[in-house]
């Protein structure tokens, strides 16, 4: 959401889901008309666009639904740094093995659980900016050529627009990212859970 000059707030949702993330709806919302504002954003998670932002008597009872962009980027990039460890220490482990297996006698690994040098090709995750906020999404889908054509009813939904497409692509990278991480044998236990959104904004929804 936006603060425009006139003090109206451009809003545009993304809805997601375990497998997508849609842009599903845009408003302009009179600076004084809170029961409308309070409609749309009840339930869900906020993100301020904009440097300037003098409504927080609007946002009278969701402060702990805001996020930020930099949360959600750094624990993608944790995540994905974290696996690639992870399957480095599961290919080392795994050739121990198999050499420890290896040197015993042949008739002796007969009686043993077989051990299998595992062929595994390494993850390929998302390379994920170090530093974005949300005021950058029009330089950052166009470095990565995803800007295309802004279109919209009115110019006072642009920047918002802008701020969705990019926040809808990070999410399917997040997503395509922990489609990766639950698909490898190396992933166990809680970190093979997936999850829509980072924890720290989930964390935001309780």
């Amino acid at each position: 959401m936006e603060q425009l000059k006139s003090e109206k707030i451009a809003l545009w949702t993304v809805s997601v889901t375990s497998d997508r993330a849609e842009l599903t709806g845009a408003w302009v919302v009179e600076k004084d008309d809170s029961r409308t504002l309070e409609q749309i954003i009840s339930g869900r998670l906020i993100l301020i666009l904009g440097k300037a932002w003098k409504v927080d008597e609007r946002l009278a009872g969701h402060s702990n639904s805001i996020v930020e962009l930099p949360d959600f980027i750094r624990e993608a990039k944790n995540e994905a740094e974290s696996a690639l460890i992870k399957f480095d220490e599961f290919v080392l482990e795994n050739e121990k093995k198999y050499k420890e297996y290896m040197a015993i006698d042949k008739a002796s690994r007969k009686l043993l659980p077989k051990v299998s040098k595992k062929q595994l090709a390494t993850p390929e995750f998302f390379n994920w900016p170090t530093d974005l906020t949300l005021n950058d999404s029009k330089k950052y889908l166009e470095s990565r050529g995803k800007f295309g054509l802004v279109s919209v009813a009115s110019d006072e939904l642009a920047n918002v627009l802008i701020a969705a497409r990019c926040l809808q692509f990070l999410i399917s990278m997040w997503q395509i990212d922990e489609t990766e991480r639950r698909n490898k044998v190396y992933i166990e236990g809680e970190d093979a859970a997936v999850t829509i959104l980072p924890r720290t904004w989930l964390e935001k929804l309780n």
